[in-house]
């Protein structure tokens, strides 16, 4: 998928720049918001599963971290839908904004990104979980 402009690179820095409409405003204020949270939890994941599969797990201990990788699973499932949610929505915001519109692309590709990395978040404490079994 090529974006195709008009616009020359000094330009679309200038673009990039001045897009200071009430929109505009908003859909930063949501990537902002949203790229903070995303940035948290994807060190609390990084940080608990290398905490979990880095460590020796006591079996007295193993029953209590099994609701966590199931919270964890879910969180990563619904954090995946709210990416989506947030991609398509200022997607569709910066669409609608003529001059900002070339951004369209790159908001997109960042969601299918970051929800990928979410799901794969979910799949790796699925995973956990069932390591954590009570034999």
């Amino acid at each position: 998928m090529a974006i195709r402009s008009n616009i020359s690179g000094k330009e679309y820095w200038n673009v990039l720049a001045s897009a200071t409409t009430e929109t505009g405003e908003w859909g930063r204020k949501v990537i902002e918001v949203y790229m903070t949270w995303y940035t948290f939890f994807a060190s609390s994941n990084v940080l608990a599963l290398g905490w979990i599969f880095g460590t020796e797990i006591s079996p007295d201990v193993k029953p209590m971290l099994r609701p966590i990788c199931f919270l964890f699973t879910g969180l990563n499932v619904l954090g995946a839908i709210s990416t989506a949610m947030v991609g398509i929505s200022v997607g569709q915001l910066v669409k609608a904004d003529g001059q900002a519109a070339i951004l369209h692309g790159l908001i997109i590709w960042a969601a299918i990104a970051n929800g990928i990395a979410l799901i794969g978040f979910a799949f790796v404490w699925e995973i956990c979980r069932r390591k954590l079994r009570i034999k």
